[in-house]
């Protein structure tokens, strides 16, 4: 399945990309730490301060009211509608509740430090949700939020050591008055013919969203424990979820040779490089924390935690 990175906000992804090889190559080969990086020398530097104010959210609307729990009309089962299903499949299973995402342990070049990726994304309260999937496919928006947790980063340590270290990403997102907003029927070529394409589609799923998350920059301790606390939901620690604000879901469909083949818009900002969970399908829009848009809601916390 293609992956399509997002655009980034350039100045922060070097700022991240710079912190995360220092902390690994620091703890491989003692190497002296970058003079750019931001050092916690009292407790008043715990977050970072930023001179900049941030953008605030726009807020679009407020998630409508629960409808009454009448059953949505029975969909016919035509290729359109097969489509959406597909669609709206994918972005629960793997987008909204893709379990976990994790890349082979390797070591990091020139050095013996041993290093791996991973995400895992759940959606808390899917069981009871699975309602709002119907109202969704029969051309109604779903009533209740969906709650979805997530934790992943970058953990690693020298081959010869039983101390790692590591950078967490987590956080939590709410998904509510989900409905699907367009769909645009795209051109099929003569080539495309050729090769058994006879649907290609372009759908969006147009909803409200909500977040909050946090990132642990330096974390230190036992490796073993490490990889286990890497993707625990520390959804205690969080700062307060930001307001509503308008997003979507887009997602490519061809059917080839009696078979449905999606992947994500190039305008998708679901993939992302962020510190440890780079290359991986992230549940929100990552560019509401690359831009500084989701504000307090979205924290950056320097000061250095252990784990035991």
């Amino acid at each position: 399945m293609a992956r399509v990175e997002t655009e980034s906000n350039t100045r922060r992804l070097k700022r991240l990309s710079a912190f995360t090889a220092t902390l690994f190559l620091a703890a491989a080969c003692s190497a002296p730490v970058d003079a750019n990086r931001p050092t916690p020398s009292s407790e008043s530097q715990a977050f970072p301060q930023n001179t900049e104010v941030p953008a605030p959210i726009i807020i679009y609307k407020t998630p409508t009211p629960q409808e009454s729990p009448t059953p949505p009309e029975t969909v016919e089962n035509t290729i359109e509608n097969q489509a959406k299903k597909v669609t709206v499949n994918y972005w629960i299973d793997n987008v909204l509740n893709s379990g976990t995402q994790k890349t082979k342990e390797e070591f990091l070049d020139g050095t013996t430090f041993i290093i791996a990726n991973i995400l895992k994304v759940e959606a808390t309260n899917l069981k009871d949700w699975q309602d709002q999937k119907d109202l969704i496919l029969s051309g109604r928006q779903s009533s209740n939020p969906l709650q979805i947790s997530w934790a992943g980063g970058s953990y690693g340590h020298k081959q010869s050591s039983k101390d790692g270290t590591s950078v967490k990403d987590f956080g939590q997102i709410e998904i509510n008055n989900a409905q699907i907003a367009s769909e645009s029927v795209l051109g099929i070529s003569n080539a495309d013919s050729a090769n058994g394409i006879t649907w290609h589609e372009l759908i969006k799923i147009n909803y409200l969203e909500r977040i909050h998350t946090k990132q642990y920059q330096t974390v230190e301790g036992n490796y073993k424990k490490i990889k286990s606390w890497v993707t625990q939901f520390d959804n205690e620690n969080l700062p307060e979820i930001s307001p509503w604000y308008q997003s979507f879901y887009e997602a490519e469909l061809t059917l080839q040779n009696e078979k449905w083949i999606i992947k994500q818009s190039q305008y998708s900002s679901r993939t992302t490089r962020v510190m440890g969970i780079q290359g991986f399908t992230v549940p929100y829009d990552v560019k509401k924390e690359l831009d500084g848009t989701c504000g307090n809601s979205c924290v950056v916390d320097f000061k250095p935690i252990t784990v035991k």
